[in-house]
């Protein structure tokens, strides 16, 4: 039934040059086929498997952004509400505050006007390690680098540190971790028990990262390091595995339930996609 997909896939990893990689498709409730291609570490001639933990990347940012809209749902915040409102001790800086104040909503949009990807960060913007090398927190790095470059709401520019203010938001709502909060509300519902950030669950371990030389054509490792974007996690540092984001998916294909279980209610996630 799906001879044809794999040999589309196995030429593509062999054109694009991907080392390894997992799939998934999903229809209805249900993940109706998944399967893993190549190598998971190259060196070691370890495959991939539906089971392999991946680092997952801006893919966070979804999981990030609904354990905050569950926060919307118990009536906590509107979309519309000043970020300042809610972030206790810290602010977000703006020149345009007056005017046009950063929402919650231009937060989860990209419209904040808080630096993107695209912009230059300098050294001084940057958090680093104390004297004693103690590691800044989450609230340290949203003190230090949240603020606007241009006007909220009128350019789409994507940006990391909007959504580290988001995680830091799902922290003080919550009042615990945001990481600890959405394990407890977000992946073990779900099921996703291979799905933890930034530090993979007991007694798995984690694909090595690659990046293919346009000098040589060789896949090079890249060090965990380089994968996990501490402090700003909420961004970036959720490891999981297809079959894990496969119920992910579901929920959010199905009105925000999976398995009997509401993660959102319906409209939320109506108006999340």
């Amino acid at each position: 039934m799906f001879d044809e997909l794999e040999e589309m896939i196995q030429s593509e990893m062999e054109r694009v040059g991907i080392h390894g990689l997992a799939i998934a498709l999903v229809r209805g409730r249900e993940i109706v086929w998944s399967q893993g291609y190549g190598y998971a570490d190259i060196e070691n001639k370890v495959p991939v498997t539906p089971a392999t933990v991946f680092s997952v990347q801006s893919v966070t940012k979804s999981v990030v952004a609904t354990a905050l809209m569950q926060w919307y749902d118990r009536g906590r915040f509107k979309l519309d509400d000043p970020v300042n409102d809610h972030l206790g001790p810290i602010r977000l800086r703006s020149q345009w505050d007056d005017r046009t104040p950063v929402t919650i909503r231009h937060l989860l949009t990209h419209t904040s006007g808080i630096p993107g990807t695209r912009d230059v960060v300098r050294p001084t913007d940057v958090v680093r390690p104390t004297e004693d090398g103690t590691l800044p927190t989450l609230e340290d790095y949203v003190a230090a680098v949240a603020k606007t470059v241009r006007p909220p709401g009128e350019e789409i520019v994507y940006t990391d540190i909007a959504y580290a203010v988001i995680g830091y938001l799902v922290g003080r709502f919550a009042g615990q971790p945001y990481d600890v909060y959405l394990r407890d509300n977000v992946l073990e519902p779900l099921g996703m028990r291979s799905s933890a950030i930034a530090h993979a669950p007991h007694g798995t371990s984690v694909a090595t990262g690659y990046f293919l030389s346009a000098i040589d054509g060789v896949h090079y490792p890249v060090l965990r390091s380089r994968l996990v974007s501490r402090p700003a996690t909420p961004a970036g540092a959720l490891l999981s595995t297809v079959d894990d984001l496969g119920r992910f998916l579901i929920a959010h294909l199905n009105g925000g339930v999976y398995q009997g279980h509401r993660l959102l209610k319906e409209e939320t996630v109506a108006d999340m996609q």
